[in-house]
């Protein structure tokens, strides 16, 4: 990666307010299980960008499991389901 595109991803990842989208993320996974592309449907982004890294650091920290796979016709592939991970 060159270094400018180095300097712009370490802007923008400052500027992401994670806490936020974490909590974003764990509120809109309360109408039950959904990939990450129906979490950023339904969360109003347009890029997948915004939702998977914290999903993958919401299941690092076991507030989120994945529960499933699913056929996304977007992208021709399986992925994966995601819900509240249950005590």
């Amino acid at each position: 990666m060159g270094v400018i595109a180095t300097i712009t991803r370490r802007e923008s990842h400052g500027k992401t307010d994670k806490k936020t989208r974490k909590d974003q993320i764990l509120t809109a996974l309360k109408a039950g299980p959904m990939t990450a592309r129906c979490v950023m449907q339904v969360l109003g982004y347009s890029d997948l960008n915004s939702v998977r890294p914290r999903l993958t650091e919401l299941v690092q920290e076991g507030a989120v499991e994945e529960v499933g796979m699913l056929w996304d016709e977007v992208s021709k592939r399986n992925v994966a389901v995601y819900a509240l991970k249950e005590d």
